[in-house]
């Protein structure tokens, strides 16, 4: 009776090389086209957030909230976020409430589109 030792082991073929590369590769290309979505986000939450210290806030009208995101967004470097319509304010006993609701759609490749959606809310 002999016994045969056991083959030995291969590398990963070429074919399995490509289809690891590819995968890869479109991941690479979805994080390098969600990676300016979520930086410019960055910079509305923080423009959002910077209501929270706001003196006055509940004295002041929707127009001059609006009026000072927008002013704070440009110095941030954030020129095509639309504050008309991606921005509500309420106002209900004593409180001011700034949500910013709005979703982001980039295109990948062909027809391949991926959706953000963003809802950050600041109360003062």
């Amino acid at each position: 009776m002999r016994i045969t030792p056991p083959k030995r082991q291969q590398g990963i073929t070429f074919i399995s090389w490509l289809v690891v590369l590819g995968i890869a590769g479109f991941f690479a290309v979805i994080g390098f086209a969600l990676a300016p979505v979520y930086i410019e986000h960055y910079s509305i939450k923080h423009v959002l957030v910077s209501f929270e210290n706001e003196p006055d806030l509940q004295k002041k009208d929707n127009a001059t909230i609006r009026e000072l995101m927008k002013r704070r967004l440009k110095i941030n470097g954030v020129y095509d976020f639309n504050v008309r319509d991606n921005v509500k304010i309420t106002h209900d006993k004593g409180h001011t409430t700034v949500r910013v609701a709005y979703e982001v759609r980039k295109p990948i490749m062909g027809n391949v589109d991926v959706v953000v959606h963003f809802d950050d809310a600041v109360t003062r």
